[in-house]
């Protein structure tokens, strides 16, 4: 007969070391396995599946409805006309359940109650259209740490009301794990946690569809806003790195949601055509080409139309010094409109006899910088971002 392996005893029992191995094996594999969620998900699913069908259903035309809809629909047709008495309507109804569920501990009700209170008396169908309404009622899945002191170890999930506040509502938590605090808001009763979990998807679900409107004109803001800062980066006046420098500088817009309203000039160059006075003759005009400089001077832009309509346009003025080969400085005014530039310039000129005489001469230029460089990386950035937001 074979002697009894090593651990067990004789009549193939366990032996005492190998049957703590095994509990401690046993312990091991359950802590490290997943712990069965609490039915919080799934009640969330189903009562979202119930508030979509009831918002569908006041949508509808009463004559084409199937079946009555549940509360606050009654004469509350077209629902976009009457979002505000609906939204209360909804939150006066869990208002009332929740005050008289004597199930839920008075922490939750106080909690719920509050926050219920501030919808449940209509808003002015004006303000709804012009101001977010609150979402108060999300049911977040924050992470604890099993040991408190180490907040890099094993960790599990809950399910919240209100996390982070300091009246936050517990109304659940994965099996297995520690016990809330003596002083924290939980559920424990089931029917209890489906009343708050069905009134906080209601709730959150007329709120969000309160608020479809102005999102969707949020959305043709943002379409707006990005079209024009495209605009600003495609056909605005083109500036040197001396000029963006002072224009960060001075900038004082707040952020991406502001255009640029007005651009300073430096020190500009450029290329233009000059006409002297006495080459003004259309039948001998001569053109002459100079290098323009505009010390100081500034651009306005203008943003504005309808929504489906933008009108968006820019005009300057400038300090103007013009240089030629065949002439003096000359001294004057642009005018800008868009990318073209018109302006008027005098100038000293020296005739054969020595005599002296103030001439004009006029000046077109257009801006080819800002159509060769377009390098404004922070107002790139600006419509870049636009773009993902929209997208």
């Amino acid at each position: 007969m074979s002697e009894p392996t090593q651990g067990a005893r004789r009549d193939g029992s366990p032996s005492p070391a190998h049957e703590a191995l095994g509990c401690f094996v046993a312990l091991l594999v359950g802590a490290s396995a997943p712990a069965m969620p609490a039915d919080v998900d799934a009640l969330e699913a189903a009562a979202l599946l119930r508030v979509e069908a009831r918002i569908e259903c006041q949508e509808t035309p009463p004559d084409e409805r199937d079946a009555p809809c549940d509360r606050c629909a009654e004469g509350l047709y077209p629902l976009e006309e009457h979002l505000p008495a609906v939204v209360a309507c909804e939150a006066r109804h869990w208002l009332g359940l929740i005050a008289e569920n004597a199930a839920l501990p008075p922490c939750a009700r106080q909690s719920m109650g509050a926050r219920l209170a501030e919808l449940s008396a209509p808003w002015p169908l004006a303000r709804l259209q012009h101001e977010y309404v609150p979402q108060r009622f999300a049911i977040e899945r924050p992470q604890m740490s099993l040991d408190p002191d180490d907040p890099m170890g094993v960790t599990f999930g809950r399910w919240v009301l209100f996390e982070g506040a300091p009246d936050e509502v517990e109304l659940a938590r994965e099996s297995g794990t520690p016990a809330a605090a003596a002083e924290a808001c939980t559920v424990a009763d089931e029917g209890g946690r489906a009343q708050l979990v069905e009134a906080a998807v209601s709730v959150n679900g007329y709120a969000a569809r309160a608020n479809q409107g102005l999102l969707a004109r949020g959305a043709e803001g943002l379409a707006r806003l990005r079209d024009d800062w495209a605009w600003f980066l495609a056909e605005g006046l083109g500036q040197f790195p001396w000029e963006r420098a002072m224009n960060a500088a001075l900038d004082r817009r707040g952020g991406i949601d502001v255009l640029p309203k007005r651009q300073w000039v430096l020190f500009h160059p450029s290329v233009a055509f000059e006409i002297d006075e006495a080459d003004l003759d259309l039948d001998n005009l001569r053109v002459q080409e100079a290098l323009l400089v505009e010390p100081l001077g500034f651009v306005r832009y203008e943003f504005g139309g309808t929504p489906d309509k933008a009108e968006r346009s820019l005009w300057g003025a400038s300090l103007l010094l013009s240089v030629r080969n065949d002439r003096d400085p000359g001294y004057g005014l642009l005018l800008r409109r868009g990318t073209l530039g018109l302006g008027a310039i005098s100038r000293e000129v020296v005739g054969e006899d020595d005599s002296a005489t103030d001439e004009v001469s006029v000046v077109l230029t257009m801006d080819v910088l800002g159509r060769l460089q377009k390098g404004q990386e922070k107002y790139q950035r600006y419509s870049r971002t636009l773009s993902t937001l929209l997208d």
